[in-house]
């Protein structure tokens, strides 16, 4: 991967290291210390055919280099949706306040002014009285002698 550090071994079929030169694309890079070759930060570049030279061994088998860039990095997340304008949540605050608020001083101010207006005791009741017809016949001369006066009072 680009930007990467390679380390190229130069072992036998035994897996021992052996101190070699290495190559690439037949131009000699250098020697490394117990067989190992550190190619730093590879580029593009740096691609194509690598092999080793160890010390009275044959030449090694050619490997490919082959260097890849690096996955594109994730999209960043999405931002936050904005909070709805202050002025539109004020509006509808001070709509559900009055909503509530305005009924409830309707009925409390109707309340006070029917109590105040019931303990003045101010004005005079109210009252009406019936007398019997006069005169007549009938089904009432039986009760002749029976005065009917009744009074009733309201207060408002």
């Amino acid at each position: 991967m680009t930007g990467s550090d390679v380390t190229l071994r130069c072992r036998d079929k035994d897996n021992n290291r052996l101190d070699a030169f290495f190559y690439k694309d037949d131009v000699l890079l250098g020697s490394g210390p117990d067989g190992e070759f550190i190619l730093s930060k590879v580029q593009q570049s740096d691609e194509g055919l690598y092999w080793c030279l160890p010390d009275l061994h044959g030449l090694s088998p050619q490997s490919r280099l082959r260097v890849r860039a690096p996955p594109p990095p994730p999209p960043p997340p999405p931002p936050p949706p904005p909070p709805p304008p202050a002025s539109s949540v004020s509006v509808l605050r001070l709509f559900c306040h009055l909503v509530v608020f305005c009924p409830y001083c309707i009925c409390s101010v109707l309340l006070v002014s029917i109590c105040c207006s019931r303990k003045t005791g101010n004005k005079p009741a109210i009252s009406m009285e019936t007398t019997p017809p006069v005169g007549g016949g009938g089904e009432d001369e039986e009760y002749d002698d029976i005065t009917a006066d009744v009074t009733t009072e309201h207060e408002l």
